[in-house]
C-alpha cells in the first residue's frame, strides 16, 4: 500500500487525531489524484460495508503490499467488484456512483478551470444597488444598510492615470450574515505562514465603477472612503481585499472602528486608516530581536494568529522557550488541549501561553526562539526593521517639539476645526437616518440601524473584509444524505453553520461536514441547484459526539423550487 492509501484508510477508519486529521484535509482540497483516490477507496469501503464485508475487506487493505497506483487500483476495484457479484450488487452502480461522487469533487475543487468565485446557486447572488455621480465633483453615498461611501472630488481615473470626467456608475453590495457569504460563492479561507484560515466576518463588500461600461480605478492621491454600518465591534478583525489575479485575500491592516452614538469623534470623515504593522502612535510597531534557541530548555510550536502580533509577523519558523522550566510539567506534551491562547508577558520579549481543556489549565512564561538559518534571516530583518522604528522614532519626537511649540497658537483654530468635522459628520448621520426612513416608509421595511461604524479608505476597487481569521473546534465527521423519503442524495456542495459564528465552514469534500459537537450547529447544501439543510434542532437531536466517525443526515429540501435572492433569505430568517 503506498503512503496515500495508508493515509486515506487512516482517515476513513477515525485513526487520526484532531491534527493529522485537518492536514490531511488541507492537503485534499487543492489535489485531484488524491481526491481521486480518496473517492475510489472510500466507495470501495462503502460497498463492503453494504455488503457486509467491512471487516475483512479493511483487514485485507491492511495486509495487502500493492505497489503502484494502476496495480493498486486494478486489484482492490477487482477484488471489491468480485464481493459485489457474489452478495448481488451490480457493476454498473459501482461505475455509476463512481462517476457521480468524481463529478461532485471537481465541483469543489480548485483544479483549472473551477472559477475562483464560485456561486452555489448559480442563478441566485446578492443582488447590486446601482448608483452615479459627476466624478469631477464627487459625492457621498448613503446605502439602505445604513453604510456611507464618500468619494472625493477627483478620485478616479482611466488606465492611463487620467482623471475621469462626466458621471460615473458604482454598483455596491454588501453581505451581512453566513447567508450572503455562503450565496456569493466568494472563498472565505485564508493562508498564512502554511496554515489555512477560515474567516468570521464583521462586514464584507463589493464595490465597482465604471464609465461607458469601462472599468475606472482609484486615483492613489484622493482614495474613497467607506463608512461601513455593522454590528460587530471586535477589534480583533483585521482589514483585508481579496485578489482576483492571485487568488487570494491581502491583509490590508485594521479598519477604523466608531460607535454611532460617539458624534464628536473628530475628522470621522477624513482620517486615514493606519497601515498594516503601524502601532496607534503613528510608527511602526518595535520589532522583537530574535534569540536563538538554547537548546537546553523545552521548546513549543505555537500557531499565530494573522496580525495579533505585528512585532512578530515577518518571523518564520518560531518556537516559544519555556522560561520558568521549574513549573513546567514535561507530561503535559502528551495532554489533549482543546484550546491555546497567546498573550504578551509582563517584560518586553516576552509572551503567556496557556492551555486548556475541560480538566485543566495551565500557564507558561515564553520566549521567542529560533534556529539555525532561520534565525540568521531574522536577525537581518530584525536589523532592518529596527533601523526603520528608530529613524521613526526620532522623527516622531522632533516633530513632537515642533508641534509644542505652536500648539499654544493653533489651539483655537483647532478647536474651530474639531467643531466643523463634528457638524460635518453629524449632517451627515442625520441626513443617512432621514435617507432611511424614507427608505422604510417607501418598502415599508424594518430597518434597524447599527450602532457601528468600520472605516476604511479604499485602495482598489473589488471586494473588501473586515474579518478575523480562525478555526473553529470542529471535527470531521463522513456524511452520507438522504432527503425525508429515505432516498440517497448526492450532495454536491456542503457546509456547516455555526450558531453566533458569522461565516460558514466549507467541506473539503461534500462527503466529510467540520461539526462542532456541544454547539448549535446547521448544516446547508446544493443538489443540481436545489437548496437542502439540516436545522439547528436536528443537529441537536442527531446526539453527535467527539467521537463520532459518521453520520447519516436526513436533509430537509426548501418548501418550494427558490427562484430569487428574496426568497432564500426569506427561507434563512426562519431555520
Amino acid at each position: 500500500m503506498n503512503d496515500n492509501s495508508i493515509r486515506i484508510d487512516r482517515y476513513l477508519q477515525n485513526e487520526m487525531d484532531t491534527t493529522e486529521r485537518a492536514a490531511f484535509e488541507q492537503a485534499l482540497l487543492p489535489d485531484p489524484a488524491l481526491q481521486h483516490e480518496f473517492n475510489v477507496q472510500k466507495l470501495i469501503a462503502d460497498t463492503a460495508f453494504r455488503a457486509g464485508l467491512k471487516a475483512s475487506f479493511v483487514k485485507e487493505m491492511r495486509q495487502k503490499q500493492v505497489r503502484g497506483r494502476v496495480i493498486k487500483y486494478g486489484l482492490v476495484i477487482a477484488a471489491c467488484i468480485v464481493g459485489i457479484v457474489v452478495f448481488n450488487f451490480r457493476q454498473d452502480i459501482f461505475s455509476e456512483r463512481l462517476t457521480d461522487q468524481n463529478r461532485n469533487i471537481a465541483g469543489v475543487s480548485q483544479q483549472s478551470g473551477t472559477p475562483f468565485i464560485n456561486p452555489p446557486l448559480k442563478n441566485i447572488d446578492v443582488p447590486f444597488s446601482e448608483y452615479s455621480f459627476d466624478a469631477e465633483k464627487g459625492d457621498t453615498l448613503f446605502m439602505p444598510s445604513g453604510s456611507i461611501i464618500c468619494f472625493p472630488a477627483s478620485a478616479l481615473i482611466d488606465a492611463s492615470g487620467n482623471l475621469i470626467k462626466g458621471r460615473v456608475d458604482i454598483l455596491y453590495r454588501e453581505f451581512s450574515d453566513p447567508m450572503d457569504l455562503f450565496l456569493s460563492g466568494i472563498p472565505m479561507g485564508y493562508d498564512s505562514a502554511g496554515k489555512r484560515y477560515n474567516f468570521e466576518s464583521s462586514g464584507m463588500c463589493e464595490i465597482t465603477a465604471s464609465r461607458d461600461h469601462k472599468p475606472v480605478f482609484v486615483n492613489p492621491g484622493v482614495k474613497p472612503e467607506v463608512h461601513l454600518s455593522v454590528s460587530n465591534k471586535s477589534p480583533l478583525h483585521n482589514l483585508y481585499f481579496l485578489d482576483t489575479v492571485k487568488k487570494q485575500w491581502n491583509f490590508m491592516g485594521k479598519d477604523q472602528i466608531t460607535e454611532q452614538p460617539l458624534l464628536t469623534v473628530r475628522n470621522l470623515i477624513k482620517r486615514k486608516a493606519p497601515m498594516p504593522a503601524t502601532a496607534a502612535n503613528g510608527i511602526p510597531a518595535k520589532p522583537v530581536m530574535p534569540m536563538q534557541a538554547s537548546g537546553n530548555h523545552q521548546s513549543l510550536r505555537i500557531e499565530i494568529q494573522p496580525g495579533s502580533f505585528q512585532e512578530l509577523f515577518a518571523y518564520d519558523g518560531l518556537k516559544f522557550e519555556v522560561i520558568n522550566e521549574n513549573a513546567y510539567l514535561r507530561t503535559d506534551a502528551n495532554e489533549e488541549w482543546e484550546d491555546v491562547k497567546l498573550d504578551r508577558g509582563p517584560e518586553e520579549g516576552t509572551y503567556i501561553v496557556t492551555f486548556t481543556n475541560a480538566k485543566r489549565k495551565v500557564s507558561y512564561k515564553v520566549r521567542p526562539v529560533l534556529e539555525g538559518k532561520d534565525y540568521e534571516a531574522a536577525l537581518k530583518i530584525f536589523n532592518e526593521k529596527n533601523k526603520a522604528y528608530e529613524l521613526a522614532l526620532k522623527n516622531r519626537l522632533t516633530n513632537e517639539k515642533i508641534s509644542d511649540s505652536i500648539n499654544s497658537k493653533n489651539k483655537q483654530l483647532q478647536m474651530m476645526a474639531d467643531n466643523e468635522a463634528n457638524n460635518r459628520i453629524r449632517a451627515l448621520i442625520i441626513a443617512r437616518n432621514k435617507r432611511i426612513i424614507e427608505e422604510k416608509q417607501r418598502r415599508d421595511l424594518a430597518v434597524q440601524e447599527s450602532e457601528i461604524i468600520r472605516t476604511f479608505p479604499i485602495t482598489n476597487f473589488g471586494v473588501w473584509n473586515c474579518d478575523q481569521p480562525g478555526v473553529p473546534n470542529y471535527i470531521p465527521v463522513f456524511a452520507k444524505y438522504k432527503n425525508s423519503a429515505g432516498d440517497e442524495l448526492s450532495i454536491q456542495y456542503a457546509v456547516t453553520i455555526y450558531k453566533n459564528y458569522n461565516g460558514y465552514m466549507p467541506s473539503p469534500v461534500p462527503q466529510t461536514v467540520r461539526v462542532v459537537p456541544g454547539q448549535d450547529n446547521m448544516i446547508w447544501g446544493i443538489q443540481d441547484s436545489v437548496f437542502y439543510y439540516f436545522t439547528y434542532k436536528d443537529f441537536a437531536a442527531a446526539n453527535i459526539q467527539r467521537d463520532t466517525r459518521s453520520f447519516e443526515f436526513i436533509m430537509r429540501r426548501a418548501g418550494k423550487k427558490i427562484s430569487s435572492y428574496a426568497e432564500i433569505k426569506e427561507l434563512a430568517e426562519k431555520l
